[in-house]
C-alpha cells in the first residue's frame, strides 16, 4: 500500500469512527431527555406513492398540543382514533421515536465503527509491512 492509498484509507475510517462517536452521542443524550407519551392517531391517508401517512397528536409537559405524522407505511399500523406509544424530547417535541422500533438500529452504529477501526488497523498494518 503506498502513501497515496493510505492517507485516504485512514481519513475514510477516522471519518466513519467519528460519525459513530456522534450517532451513539446523540442516542444516548436522546434517550436520558426522552419522555414517553401515547399520540392519538387523528386520521389515516394515503400520499402520491400510494404509502399511508398517519398523523398524531399529543400533549407535551408544558400543555401545548404537538401534531407529528408518520409516513411511508405499506400497511397502517394504527387506525383512526387509536393510540401507539413513543418517546419524545422534551427539548424539541417533534422529534420523536416508536416505542415498538425504539431497538432497531441498535447494534448498526458500533458495527460501522467496528469495520472502521478494522479497516484502519489493517490498512496501518499493509501499510508498515510494505515500506
Amino acid at each position: 500500500m503506498t502513501a497515496g492509498n493510505f492517507i485516504p484509507t485512514v481519513l475514510i475510517c477516522l471519518a466513519l469512527m467519528a460519525v459513530g462517536i456522534r450517532a451513539l452521542r446523540l442516542r444516548r443524550i436522546f434517550h436520558t431527555r426522552a419522555v414517553g407519551t401515547r399520540p392519538i392517531c387523528i386520521d389515516v391517508a394515503r400520499d402520491e406513492k400510494a404509502q399511508y401517512k398517519l398523523p398524531f397528536e399529543y400533549e407535551v409537559e408544558d400543555g401545548r398540543t404537538v401534531r407529528i405524522t408518520s409516513s411511508g407505511h405499506e400497511a397502517p399500523p394504527v387506525m383512526r382514533g387509536e393510540f401507539v406509544d413513543i418517546v419524545y424530547d422534551p427539548r424539541r417535541p417533534d422529534r420523536y421515536r416508536w416505542m415498538s422500533k425504539i431497538e432497531e438500529g441498535k447494534f448498526s452504529v458500533p458495527i460501522m465503527m467496528a469495520l472502521a477501526l478494522t479497516g484502519l488497523v489493517v490498512a496501518t498494518v499493509i501499510y508498515v509491512t510494505s515500506r
